[in-house]
Order: C-alpha cells, then structure tokens, then sequence
C-alpha cells in the first residue's frame, strides 16, 4: 500500500501525489495574491468594473509572483528536486532559446496576418489604438508587454515546467508512449483552460491545441523552458496587441498597434463540417513552426530524439542522518 503514494527509490511522493499537493499549494498561493490584490491594492480579481492596462499589469505581476512561490515551493519541498530541473538552467543557452522562440512566433504570426491582409480576409480598423487619451503610445504599450510576458512565464512554468515535468517523471516506465500521454494532457488541459475566453470558438480551442503541442515539444526536444516561454510571451503579444485579431474582446481599452477585424470573405473548405481558411492557414503556421522547433532542437543539441532530462529527476541531497537515528533505525 505504501508504494502507492511513495517512490521509495526516489524517497519522494508518487508523481499524481506530487501534483495533487502542488495544486493545493497553488491555490493557496493564488488566494493570497487574489487576496493582496483586493485589500492592498484596491484592484478585484474577478468582479468590478473594467480596468486600466496598468491595473491589468499589476494584476498579472501578482499573479506570476504567487504561481512562481507555488512552484518553488513545489519543486523544493514536494519534488525535491533542484530549480534548474524543470527547464530553467538560465545559461547563454537558455537565454539563446528565449530570443529563437521570440523570432519564431513573431515571423508566423506576422506572416499568417499578412497572408489574411493579402487575401481579403482582414481589414484594418484603427492604427495606433491607445487605451486612454492621455499620455502617449509608446508609453501605453508598455502595459500589454508586461501583462502577456507574465502570462507566458505563469503558463509555461505551471503547464510545462511543473505539470508536464512530473508527468513523463510519473509515466517514464512506458517509454516514448508515456513522453506522449503527458503532452496530451497538458495539452488538452492548456487548451481547457481558455474555454472562458471571451467569444471562443472550437476552431480556436483547436488551434489552441496545436500550440500547446508546439511549445510541449520544445521542451521536450530541449530540456529548456525558454524556447516555450519566448514564444508564448510573443504570439500573444504579436496577435493580441500587434495586429489586434481579437477585435471584438480588444476594441475597448486596449493599447494596440492595429485594430483587425474579418471581412467575412475567407471562406471555408469544403468538409464536414466546414473549417475556415483562415483557421487552416493559422494551423498551417503553427505546425510549420512545430517542424522548426525540431530543427533548432537538432541544429542545437545534436540529435533528433527527445531531452532524457526530460524524464528523469536532479534531486537534491538529503540532509545525512544522525549517528543517533541510524542507531535506533537499526535496532528496530
């Protein structure tokens, strides 16, 4: 019975107890911070009225300093584990990794929009939308680069850096079809938890679904969670505040460098049921930048196969037990 809940070779809980504790250490953390955010600052989580970007920004800064406590806190005391192991060894590398993912959403996102642009399918409402009248562009902008940099850290570092990491820990004894399950699951629960964004669709949720798979291999082909954060921070940015696609949600007091809206001439292929061009073409981009990710993982690490790091642990030493200890271990 105890080999259920311990990994005595580990001397660490089993990787679903793991992940049960961390997520009530989570929302702990979480609380705290929704907590500080109404009583110190005035600013309520979840109801009242609209806020300004700065607010939002605030908000955000609150919430990654509570996911990053609830993660340290996992990794230390539930994992036992060393930091650097769920893909955060910051050398020059890591670093490397950041910017390739930063370039690589950017491109096809400014590609996917420009094909659209071309086609007809988008047209350009506004140019330089700032979210209040006073002040100026540059320094309204600076508000949805923090906010989405700080969802892409919370993100990554819960989705992939803590879930993902424990699952293929937890499944490594299937081999290559456990590495698969765990991405599955943190894919599917990535993509579930956007099921509340405002006016989605399951053409989204899709393609949601594909860039989780995107970001979940490269950290399994880099054993870096750089490469996952950069681009997440920047298809964000790119799409939500660059080109403004999601008009209907961010045409109110929203800083973006465009405003966009669908024509409606996009079109759909003809299937059961119709999908739109425009959602294949994203698609397109999206699976296109999983086939880069490998390339990078291969040009950088030399190999096409996945990270072992990737499920296997770094622990940290226990402390050596006492003479006394031993002795009454060994007349027992």
């Amino acid at each position: 019975m105890n080999r259920l809940f311990w990994n005595g070779e580990e001397r660490r809980l089993r990787a679903l107890w793991r992940l049960l504790v961390w997520g009530v250490a989570l929302m702990a953390f979480e609380g705290i911070g929704i907590l500080f955010l109404d009583k110190a600052c005035r600013l309520p989580f979840v109801d009242g009225p609209p806020l300004l970007p700065r607010q939002e920004a605030v908000q955000y800064v609150v919430l990654l300093v509570a996911v990053i406590h609830a993660v340290l806190f996992g990794a230390y005391f539930v994992d036992r584990r060393k930091i650097g192991n769920l893909g955060l060894h910051l050398t020059r590398g890591w670093w490397l990794d950041l910017g390739a993912g930063v370039l690589l959403a950017g491109v096809i996102a400014s590609t996917c929009f420009l094909v659209e642009y071309a086609n007809g399918w988008t047209e350009i409402v506004l140019t330089f939308k700032k979210a209040t009248p006073a002040g100026s562009f540059a320094s309204q902008i600076v508000w949805p680069l923090i906010m989405m940099a700080c969802v892409g850290v919370i993100e990554e570092l819960m989705f992939r850096g803590y879930i993902l990491k424990n699952l293929c820990e937890g499944l490594r004894g299937l081999g290559s079809f456990g590495m698969f399950v765990a991405i599955l699951i943190t894919t599917a629960a990535f993509t579930a938890v956007h099921l509340g964004n405002f006016g989605v669709t399951v053409y989204e949720l899709s393609f949601l679904f594909m860039m989780g798979a995107l970001v979940a291999v490269s950290w399994l082909m880099t054993g870096r969670l750089a490469l996952a954060i950069g681009y997440h921070f920047a298809w964000n940015f790119f799409y939500l505040h660059a080109f403004g696609l999601e008009f209907g949600q961010y045409a109110g007091n929203r800083t973006t460098f465009l405003v966009s809206s669908p024509t409606g001439n996009a079109g759909y292929l003809l299937t059961a049921p119709p999908v739109p061009w425009t959602t294949l073409l994203w698609g397109a981009g999206t699976l296109i930048g999983i086939l880069i990710v490998v390339l990078w993982a291969r040009w950088r690490n030399g190999r096409w196969i996945r990270d072992p790091r990737l499920a296997y642990p770094e622990l940290r030493p226990r402390a050596p037990e006492s003479p006394v200890a031993c002795a009454d271990r060994d007349t027992t």
